[in-house]
């Protein structure tokens, strides 16, 4: 991409820039912070918005370089709103709803929206010095979420409904990221503790949290091992090999065995005084049928045939379906229709696949290895890859990447 340049110096501001990725990341452990001291109300807004984007103001004067990528981003985005308002005005109601978790407005395009998160990672030129950071970030947020469990007892309010339920799903995905993180962490640096702490927030999800982050979790698992991993090339084929035949096996002929280990150590909790919804419906006799396979899906697949494959516009699946449509890629196509909606899935899974193709070691692949399993199962099972910052993260760097791999060709060429 283009940028717009006084004086290039790629290496001046990165750590302020870092800095404000690492305080963006862990803007609700500062809220916290400022609530328990009295802070509240707009000021505590207008702190939080001061503490995260100054040191990326200060990042921009010391580097004198804006990337545009932003802008192009930014602008996809009001104009895609704006024209789907314009051609649905009665889709103003659930753009501006007063639902904070669906709204546009807070979830889109504000200071700590899903698409800002692009900017965030977009600015960051080197990996490398943004790892350490990023992992106590990691940290920060392990212990801020092991904090409200502790504090909440197992017992949550959902803040959209105000409904009491034993498990949260935003305290599943806030505790993923640190847990994927000391996984990847622990496992490339050959250090003990991150594991621990990664086995710690298995648990507290397990029993607390809902049982998407743990398909996401075995989806990092798989990934790491077919791409993360790297011993040597004959044994990694012999062990993808062993775990693929020890995973059919299991899936054949194990799994009543399996179970019956995870009711007992269901029936174990529950003598302990906890509760796992996970673990209650993974050991029920009967699986309730999924809403969003049953009944979204089709209902999505039927609106997008019955436009001609044109689309309803942004927010459609929130208008006609009363929410989002738990499935990226119909999102993507029901929004945008099929031919524009399948270029823009062209574009991602580009992206993807050249990452997966290209980034064979070091703080990139640690990156990616952490954010594609995280955005990637979770939008194809919930939520929407507007407001999903891992996913607008991942476009990011995967841009980042493509520019870097560039410049590495270009270097040999010249050396050569």
């Amino acid at each position: 991409m283009r940028t717009l340049s006084v004086r290039v110096n790629k290496d001046s501001g990165d750590l302020w820039f870092i800095l404000s990725y690492v305080l963006c990341l862990c803007v609700e452990p500062l809220r916290f912070v400022l609530e328990s001291i009295g802070i509240s109300g707009g000021l505590l807004s207008l702190l939080s918005l001061v503490i995260v984007y100054l040191p990326m103001i200060i990042g921009y004067l010391l580097r004198q370089e804006i990337s545009l990528d932003f802008f192009l981003v930014l602008i996809f985005a009001v104009l895609s709103f704006g024209v789907s308002l314009l051609m649905y005005p009665e889709y103003k109601h659930v753009m501006l709803s007063d639902n904070y978790s669906y709204s546009a407005v807070s979830q889109v395009i504000a200071p700590f929206g899903g698409i800002m998160m692009f900017l965030f990672v977009r600015n960051i030129k080197d990996p490398e010095k943004a790892e350490k950071p990023f992992v106590i970030a990691m940290i920060v947020l392990f212990c801020y979420y092991t904090m409200l469990v502790i504090q909440s007892g197992g017992v949550w309010e959902e803040a959209s409904t105000g409904r009491i339920t034993v498990y949260s799903m935003s305290f599943s995905y806030g505790m993923l990221l640190p847990v994927l993180t000391f996984l990847t962490w622990g496992s490339k640096k050959k250090k003990v503790f991150p594991i621990i702490l990664a086995a710690i927030g298995v648990m507290e999800i397990l029993i607390y949290g809902s049982r998407g982050a743990l398909a996401v979790l075995m989806c990092y698992l798989a990934l790491y091992l077919v791409w993360g991993w790297t011993p040597k090339k004959k044994n990694r084929k012999v062990l993808v090999l062993v775990f693929l035949f020890s995973l059919m096996t299991v899936l054949l002929f194990g799994y009543e065995l399996i179970i019956d280990l995870l009711a007992e150590l269901n029936r174990f909790l529950y003598s302990k005084g906890y509760s796992s919804r996970t673990l209650n419906v993974l050991t029920s006799t009967v699986l309730r049928s999924e809403d969003r396979v049953t009944t979204i899906w089709p209902k999505t697949i039927e609106l997008i045939i019955n436009s001609f494959g044109l689309g309803l516009g942004v927010y459609s699946d929130h208008y006609h379906i009363g929410g989002f449509c738990h499935n990226f890629i119909l999102e993507i196509l029901i929004d945008f229709g099929i031919i524009a909606g399948g270029l823009l899935l062209y574009y991602i899974f580009k992206h993807i696949f050249f990452v997966l193709k290209n980034c064979k070691a070091g703080a990139w692949q640690n990156y990616f290895l952490i954010i594609i399993p995280f955005w990637f199962v979770r939008l194809m099972f919930s939520s929407s890859f507007w407001y999903e910052g891992t996913f607008w993260a991942f476009i990011a760097a995967a841009i980042g990447f493509r520019q870097y791999v560039k410049s590495q060709k270009e270097t040999t060429k010249s050396e050569v």
